[in-house]
């Protein structure tokens, strides 16, 4: 159990700040409804927040790993890439300046909509977990 600035008990897990003064002022006392439904709903919270925890581990550790593959792909066909390059006739060049437009945009987009998602999903549980 905690004491927040404003001089507020407040108990992250089971159980809950008024279980724990309820008990200390009488330990053979059965606990109220209200506060084991206080428990119960407290728990659920910590619950769903250590599930979308894991979620965004697993999305990062995503992430880390085709930021690497992706990494590698590009020291391993750098050398090879820049020499194909070289060979490209002026309309060829025009060609593969559209298409890393076109891909470049692409990305983008799907990078913001990624954005967009997580932001949502957040907010959606977070908004869950204050119900």
């Amino acid at each position: 159990m905690m004491i927040s600035p404003a001089g507020k008990p407040h108990s992250f897990f089971h159980p809950t700040a008024n279980a724990i003064v309820s008990r200390f002022q009488n330990p053979d006392m059965q606990l109220s409804q209200g506060i084991r439904l206080d428990t119960i709903i407290a728990r659920n919270k910590v619950n769903q927040l250590k599930n979308l925890l894991e979620e965004l581990d697993v999305v990062e550790d995503d992430a880390i790993a085709r930021i690497n593959f992706y990494d590698q792909m590009v020291e391993v066909g750098q050398k090879g890439w820049w020499e194909s390059i070289e060979h490209l006739n002026a309309d060829e060049v025009i060609i593969f300046e559209a298409w890393l437009s076109d891909t470049c945009s692409k990305m983008r987009h799907h990078l913001n909509q990624s954005k967009m998602e997580l932001h949502h999903h957040w907010v959606v549980n977070l908004l869950e977990c204050e119900v």
